[in-house]
């Protein structure tokens, strides 16, 4: 039973510091500080990310892309992240796949001609 209340503990302390913690404005973090576990045990921190734009030229045609990148300082042992972006000219949102915060980039990229419309790090909880 104690076992089990660690780790319910545990998890709303984590998705406390989530809330608690990033939100992006214009490719910028800004970061409140994060709950500490209720137990002293662990002492996770949401994940911090980063998103902007580029583009490339390739062969005359200007290819632009978002970004994100994201780091729980923990080597993505505890949060992982994808990127959602939408290209202009397009009613739906793309996303990546899920990878481990451990400060990687993910790219997507917008058709020729098209720019970026919209670009996010969504973040999820996986430590125990």
């Amino acid at each position: 039973m104690t076992n089990a209340l660690k780790r319910s503990l545990r998890r709303v302390s984590a998705v406390l510091a989530a809330l608690a913690v990033a939100f992006t404005i214009n490719g910028l973090t800004a970061a409140a500080p994060a709950a500490a576990a209720p137990d002293g045990d662990i002492g996770v921190q949401a994940a911090t990310c980063s998103t902007g734009t580029g583009s490339n030229n390739e062969g005359g045609t200007l290819i632009r892309f978002a970004w994100a990148q994201c780091s729980d300082n923990f080597s993505g042992d505890f949060y992982q992240f994808r990127l959602v972006w939408s290209c202009s000219g397009q009613d739906y949102n793309q996303s990546s796949g899920w990878v481990p915060a451990d400060n990687r980039k993910k790219y997507g990229f917008c058709p020729a001609g098209r720019s970026v419309d919209l670009k996010r790090a969504e973040t999820r909880y996986v430590g125990d």
